[in-house]
């Protein structure tokens, strides 16, 4: 089951380069949007519309899970910032510059 999934540990940099937001223009709908941030080493998504936040773990660098169920992929570019993230079926950019979240 999902709460059954094992969590992988990730460096502080590995985490620091998924931080920040990501939006997608969804038509005819507004822009949709999402944060991600962490609080000491434990990153989480925020869904803006719904102002639904979850805690995600890592199954590897890239790929994330929530204990709800939903899986979460980041695309990364050379310098291992994350320029992508696809939740669930939906793909959104990345639209604010790295920035130092932690908590």
């Amino acid at each position: 089951t999902q709460s059954e999934r094992e969590a992988a540990n990730l460096s502080t940099g590995q985490l620091d380069g998924l931080v920040g937001t990501y939006t997608a223009l969804i038509p005819p709908n507004a822009p949709l949007s999402c944060e991600v941030t962490r609080e000491g080493d434990r990153p989480f998504v925020e869904m803006k519309a719904h102002s639904l936040k979850s805690e995600i773990y890592a199954a590897s660098a890239e790929s994330f899970f929530t204990t709800g169920g939903l899986d979460i992929q980041f695309t990364r570019n050379s310098s291992g910032r994350a320029v992508k993230v696809k939740v669930g079926s939906m793909e959104l950019a990345a639209t604010t510059p790295p920035v130092d979240r932690q908590l």
